[in-house]
């Protein structure tokens, strides 16, 4: 008697003991492409892997657009049913088979069966058609709902990662008692995936357009320090080297007399730099021109220049940053990316004593970019990547210039300059698409900037100087200031 009440107590006990594993809660990041319209959003269930019933979904979210026409629907205001074995789970993907046998649907809904505010996915017609619908309003009177038929097995989300598992209920003290229940695992949140959404990703396109926008100057600014725009206007055959801080880059360039009146400009910089959100590498400058400065015509007098520049094959990356309804999210792309620019400028200048050159000068110019097409890491980090085409972004650009130049005593020689620049003509062939959002051309408005410089020289010899120099460029809000300083050493011939 007393081993039979022995070994029914050591049954007990292992199933006190043991409880069920909990499952950890899986959410997966939905952008499905329908017809003209789409479903974006996010699906939540139990953690359940393999085929899926309804009472494994347990909170979505998700924007219903058509033609024309969105609504949101999520755990609140809808219902979901699943019929089949159709809806499958992995730890990273929930799928859907619309060509397996029977008569199988999932079916998001605000009332159910209620002909309006719907998902559906079927193998069969009957709870809706075969394939995809996206309903926002109504799929039998209103022509904003788009149908797609589908075969084969095919994903709907793709998981953002799992919830983290919450800190299990301490098991009870062995007791020849039935097991308790165990405490289930609770949902993450789910957050809103929509207007609001749309919204930020809108917006980080913008942010993306303000960074080639603030690429382009930089590489504009980069040229013109290339081609003199630190110096006075005349100086014979002179040529330096230096190198730069804010922006990392060597640079070389020189002036060279080929006639009285006529001087050659030239220059070229390897280096990388990082401009509102853009990150360049690789950067190969080469810039050249013309000038024409008729000394023969006294002190004061006119000149004229023509020139441009080219960057090609720079490695660029970009970022763009939005929010979601489960934080802030990144987007992050490399590509190649090529810069080209123009120009012609028409000026005065005055040597108002030994010591000091004023010159002044208006400009009309046209920048291209170039952008190879990429796509940006996807994840969880930024559940809705976007692809980008092959394009150009290009603008015009009309500035006044003004600078002055002064030696003190023999040695020291004092230079400033600045210029005040203002687009037009802009536009842009760039288009980034995110699945379930559609195009969008990234392209930024017209803008206005000032671009302050200076430098101090030391004249080590008649024919050596030392130079330390600054320019800077100031934009509008989105785009901002940006400061560019180095030294060189500067040679006469």
């Amino acid at each position: 008697m007393g081993i039979r009440i022995l070994t029914a107590v050591a049954c007990v006990i292992p199933l006190g003991l043991a409880q069920p594993a909990l499952a950890d809660p899986i959410t997966y990041i939905v952008k499905q492409t329908i017809g003209g319209g789409s479903v974006v959003g996010q699906i939540g269930t139990d953690g359940t892997l393999g085929t899926l019933a309804t009472t494994n979904v347990k909170a979505w979210d998700l924007t219903l657009n058509g033609v024309g026409q969105t609504y949101n629907i999520n755990t609140a205001n809808s219902s979901v049913q699943i019929q089949g074995n159709a809806v499958t789970a992995t730890a990273t993907n929930l799928s859907f088979d619309y060509s397996g046998p029977g008569s199988n649907y999932l079916l998001f809904q605000q009332g159910l069966f209620s002909g309006n505010h719907y998902w559906c996915n079927a193998n069969v017609g009957g709870a809706c058609r075969q394939g995809a619908t996206v309903a926002p309003i109504s799929a039998v009177n209103d022509p904003s709902a788009q149908f797609e038929a589908r075969t084969g097995v095919q994903v709907l989300g793709s998981a953002s990662g799992a919830a983290p598992t919450p800190t299990p209920t301490p098991t009870p003290t062995p007791t020849p008692t039935p097991t308790p229940t165990p405490t289930p695992t609770p949902m993450p949140p789910i957050g809103p995936i929509n207007v609001t959404t749309v919204d930020a990703l809108n917006q980080s396109l913008a942010q993306l357009a303000t960074s080639l926008q603030a690429q382009l100057i930089t590489a504009n600014l980069f040229a013109k320090v290339l081609l003199g725009k630190n110096e006075q206007v005349s100086c014979g055959d002179c040529g330096g080297a230096g190198a730069t801080f804010g922006s990392v880059s060597f640079s070389a360039h020189g002036r060279k007399t080929l006639t009285p009146e006529l001087t050659a400009l030239f220059g070229f910089a390897i280096g990388h730099y990082a401009e509102k959100g853009a990150f360049i590498s690789d950067s190969h400058t080469f810039a050249g021109g013309l000038r024409f400065d008729p000394a023969t015509m006294g002190k004061s007098r006119p000149y004229v220049e023509i020139g441009g520049a080219v960057a090609p094959g720079q490695r660029a990356s970009y970022q763009r940053t939005y929010m979601t309804g489960a934080g802030i999210a990144t987007g992050i792309g490399t590509t190649r990316t090529s810069n080209m620019s123009i120009y012609a400028r028409a000026g005065w200048v005055t040597r108002l004593t030994p010591r000091d050159e004023l010159a002044g000068s208006v400009s009309l110019g046209h920048s291209w970019q170039t952008q190879n097409s990429y796509s940006e890491t996807a994840g969880a980090g930024n559940p809705f990547d976007a692809q980008y085409g092959r394009g150009v972004s290009q603008t015009s650009m009309a500035g006044a210039s003004a600078q002055y130049t002064h030696l003190f005593g023999k040695r020291v020689e004092f230079a400033v300059d600045a210029t005040v620049s203002r687009s037009f003509g802009s536009h842009s062939s760039i288009g980034a698409t995110i699945a379930g959002f559609g195009q969008a051309n990234v392209a930024g408005g017209e803008i206005t900037y000032f671009e302050p410089g200076a430098r101090v020289s030391f004249r080590v010899s008649r024919h050596v100087k030392v130079d330390a120099f600054i320019n800077a460029t100031i934009a509008g809000q989105s785009i901002g200031t940006s400061k560019h300083g180095g030294f060189g050493v500067n040679v006469n011939f």
